[in-house]
């Protein structure tokens, strides 16, 4: 007898929005911006339609909603926003 079915009935309850059950709460995903830190590097959406990416050094979920959004990077995930189409670094 298995009782995985009850932890991942807990998980998903714990984690739904109230009134919608078995809907998971998408996690915050940093869209903000301003001037840099030494820790964060700015890049620009250039694509044509929004794009949302996961840094691959530190697991962070950015957005870029629309054409021109820019965001704050962290230091750790510059490598992998450079080989993705459609981002470029604007400045530190």
């Amino acid at each position: 007898m298995s009782c995985c079915g009850r932890g991942r009935q807990a998980l998903t309850a714990a984690n739904s929005r109230p009134g919608q059950s078995g809907v998971m709460t998408p996690v915050p995903f940093f869209t903000g911006y301003g001037q840099a830190s030494a820790s964060t590097v700015i890049f620009e959406y250039v694509g044509e339609s929004g794009l949302a990416i996961t840094g691959q050094g530190t697991g962070l979920r950015y957005r870029f909603p629309a054409k021109g959004s820019r965001a704050n990077v962290d230091i750790k995930d510059r490598a992998s926003f450079l080989i993705v189409p459609g981002l470029r670094e604007v400045g530190r």
